[in-house]
This record gives structure tokens, sequence and C-alpha cells, in this order.
């Protein structure tokens, strides 16, 4: 063995100790989705981790350093030498939220207009933060789905990856025609943040903000969807939609049911009510939050069709050098079977 291949051995054995650690607990906030404006909208929530998740990479690198003669540490993370994996797997984090809408309006010109075809669907997201990888299927009641592979960044991905199309209902009383619709819209979303939010550029304060922003604690003995203590946060905001001509006030509703212990969020609902309409809303339940081991070639892109991604200056992380694309596979595949998705799930959605 000469000494390249044997640093080519070294460098892919510290990626594989990095990547395998199990991942600090989640991260204690709510949902998110990167918008074009580089800020999130309403019911797309998070803040900054306090936490020390990064001490187990730092361990990592500084031990990649000392044994390998100064190699940069992202570098080590996205490009993993040719060595065996037989029987390898990564330890990533997951989830899996349960999401349900629903409506109550009156429609002075007529029917509620109504376009796609289910108000429920399931959510499941899995997370790679330290090899930068990211990915989502959404499954509608029919068995359909529609799938997601972010790199470098879920709301602000360096590349974006899809496949399938968007099922679930969109709600509106003409004129006004965007009353409710599913979450994301084709980009990422998840209860619970599963990635190191960015600050605003040039602001310390979070890209994307969270129910301890928006809201204020209501209540520290409320109750949980499993029957275990939670803390209700509550957001009202009043406004006004339409224009003079038709339009009117309305008033929306959010709230998150919290575990006090690790602060991630149990449940959140939504609510609108529109003066001279009625009101729509939707809640997204926490299933499962366990890590899930997947192999080597879970987060490549297979199949997916990738999409042109908007460059959102100071959020969207460095472009990948020339000839490294984030998206090529994480070494050779394992030669054990590819678990499909449904088989990382330790809960249905009905649990």
């Amino acid at each position: 063995m000469d000494d390249a291949e044997l640093d080519e051995r070294l460098r892919y054995a510290v990626v594989a100790m990095v990547a395998n650690a199990p991942p600090p607990r989640p991260f204690p906030h709510s949902p998110a989705v990167g918008h074009a404006h580089g800020l999130a909208e309403e019911g797309d929530q998070i803040v900054p981790n306090k936490s020390n998740r990064g001490r187990l990479l730092l361990v990592g690198v500084a031990l990649a350093l000392a044994v390998a003669g100064g190699w940069a540490a992202w570098r080590v993370a996205a490009r993993p030498g040719p060595v065996d994996t037989v029987g390898a797997g990564l330890v990533v984090s997951h989830e899996v939220v349960a999401y349900e809408q629903s409506f109550d309006l009156t429609c002075p010109g007529g029917e509620v207009n109504v376009t796609g075809l289910f108000d429920t669907m399931v959510f499941e997201s899995w997370a790679s933060q330290d090899l930068g990888r990211w990915r989502q299927v959404v499954r509608y009641p029919d068995g359909s789905q529609r799938s997601l592979v972010a790199t470098q960044s879920p709301w602000y991905p360096v590349e974006l990856f899809t496949s399938g199309e968007l099922q679930g209902q969109q709600i509106g009383c003409p004129p006004q025609n965007n009353l409710l619709n599913e979450p994301g819209q084709g980009s990422w979303f998840s209860l619970n943040p599963m990635a190191e939010i960015p600050n605003i550029p040039g602001s310390p304060e979070p890209a994307v903000q969270s129910y301890s922003d928006l809201g204020r604690l209501v209540d520290s003995n409320a109750v949980g969807p499993d029957g275990r203590p939670a803390e209700l946060w509550q957001a009202v905001v009043d406004g006004t939609y339409g224009s003079e001509s038709g339009g009117g006030t309305i008033r929306q509703v959010d709230e998150w049911l919290v575990d006090p212990v690790d602060d991630r969020v149990l449940r959140r609902s939504h609510s609108q009510d529109y003066e001279g309409l009625g009101e729509v809303r939707w809640t997204a339940r926490l299933i499962s939050s366990e890590p899930a081991t997947v192999d080597y070639g879970f987060f490549t892109p297979d199949g997916l069709n990738q999409q042109e991604v908007q460059v959102v200056p100071g959020l969207t992380p460095n472009a990948p050098i020339p000839g490294e694309r984030p998206s090529e596979p994480l070494g050779p595949a394992p030669t054990v079977p590819r678990r499909s998705p449904s088989e990382t799930t330790s809960q249905s959605a009905d649990g």
C-alpha cells in the first residue's frame, strides 16, 4: 500500500466516524421553508440552535488534521475515498409529520374554489447536516408521492432536485383564490428544524423566526398530543385582505404545543378568519422524531429533476468546487439492499 492510498483510507475513516456518530437532539423549533426573498413567510418557523451541535464534528475535524496532514475539514466530508462500504450506513436525523387542512367558507360570488385532490398528507424528512444533504418525501392518501433532495441547505440550497406533483388542495373564494394550500409548495417543510439557521445578512436575527419570536407563552401546563406535559405558545395577528373594492379584516392565529424538556414542537395549528368569508385552518402533528440509519446512496437524487435555484446573498452557501458536485454518491453504494423511505419510518401516520 503506497502513501497516497493510505492517506485516502485514513481520510475516509475520519468521514465515516463523523458521519455515523449519533446526532444530537433535534433543534428546538418549528417549520421552515426557504423563500426567494431570503426571509421566511408566515408559517415557516425556526431560530438558530444554541446547543453544542457542532462539537462532535469539530472533534472529527481535529483528528483529520492530525492524522492526514491538514486537509480542509469540509473537503474531507464532501468527497469520501473509494473504499469498501459493505455493511456501512449513515445515522441521520429523521422526522415524520402528519398534516391536515380544512375550511368553513361561504363565498359571496358562488361556490368555494377547490383545486387539487387531498386535504391530508405525511411529510417524512431525513437530514445529514455534516454531509450537507437533506431528503424529503411527501406521501398522499392514494399512494402517490413527491420527493425532494437539497444540498448544502434545505431552505437556500445550492442544488435542488424534485420529482412528483403537488396533490394537496388549494382553497379560494374568487377573487381571493389562494386562501389555503399545501405547505412548502415544492420547497422544504418540517415541523422542527433539521439544520443550522443562517442569520439575516448584516443582522443577528435569524432568517426564519420561531414560535418564541412570533408568539408568547400562554399556558405552561398544557397537555401534548401524547398526553404528556407541554407548553402552549400563541400568536394572534390582525390585518386586512383584498382591495378597496372587495375585502375585509382577517385574524390569523397560530398555536404551538412544545415539549418543555427538549423544546421540540409537537403540534402546530394555524387558522385564518376572513371577514365575510369564513375560516381556513391547518394542523401539523409530530408523529416521530428519532435517528434513522440509511445507506450512503440514500441522498443521491436518482430519478429526480434538477430545479433552478435562486442564490440569496448571505444565505445561500458557497457554490461547490468545480468538478465536485455535492449530488454525487457518497462513495460506493453498500452491497446490502437499499432501504426504501417507508422502511425507515418507525411509526405510521396514524400512530
